[in-house]
């Protein structure tokens, strides 16, 4: 729950809050607060608690975010070009559809975001890790080769991965609710802590189930009737 007194200091609007900012040492208390759609370019939430937060539809270019607590905020078509989040916690946040244009998410924790249609491009500072699940969510996942990459904690909910090489690949403690691996190879592929709730496991390679039971929910997913007999499921 917001501090009261700091959602009233930040109404006052951006110069006021900022000015507070430099001159008081408190930690501002926002969790999950309402700011849909409300103007906060410059801003300096470092620090900030956040998390919970409504930032759908905000306007926060060029707002600084670092080391801020982000988790499970709503940026959903939020514009965030030029944002400095880095070091902040971004986990189980929703970037569906915001533009990370310019960002600096460097060192930030995206563990179970939704990245899908997010908009970044090169001067979006972001690992090669996030870029990948943000591609492979949004534009399919089908007929690659992801050999021995590494997709843990990554949000991949209802992807695609259809006659793909996952051989090696680290999915472990991912979110996989939905996820279509038909036809993958899945040698030595790491489900260690994932869910994978409702995926699809018809006509997988190479897949043992040693593998399927380090997951989570593995009873819910789907299998050729053969492993089903495998994992003792009939």
């Amino acid at each position: 729950m917001a501090n009261s007194q700091h959602l009233q200091k930040l109404k006052q609007g951006r110069e006021s809050w900022n000015k507070w900012r430099e001159t008081n040492r408190e930690i501002p208390d926002l969790s999950d607060a309402d700011l849909t759609h409300t103007f906060l370019c410059n801003i300096n939430f470092q620090r900030a608690n956040l998390s919970g937060a409504n930032l759908c539809g905000a306007e926060l270019i060029s707002a600084n975010l670092k080391g801020a607590n982000l988790g499970s905020v709503n940026f959903c078509d939020a514009n965030l070009w030029d944002a400095n989040l880095k070091s902040a916690n971004l986990s189980f946040a929703d970037f569906w559809n915001a533009d990370l244009t310019s960002a600096n998410l460097t060192s930030a924790n995206l563990k179970g975001a939704n990245l899908k249609n997010v908009i970044i491009d090169l001067t979006t500072k972001i690992s090669n890790k996030w870029r990948l699940v943000r591609e492979i969510v949004t534009e399919g996942g089908e007929n690659k080769d992801f050999k021995d990459r590494k997709l843990s904690n990554a949000n991949l909910r209802n992807a695609s991965f259809c006659n793909t090489n996952l051989q090696g690949t680290n999915f472990s403690h991912a979110h996989l609710w939905g996820v279509n691996f038909s036809g993958a190879n899945l040698k030595s592929t790491n489900f260690k802590g994932a869910d994978i709730s409702n995926s699809n496991f018809y006509l997988v390679k190479n897949l043992t189930p040693q593998q399927i039971k380090a997951a989570l929910n593995w009873r819910k997913a789907k299998y050729d009737l053969d492993f089903r007999v495998k994992l003792g499921l009939v």
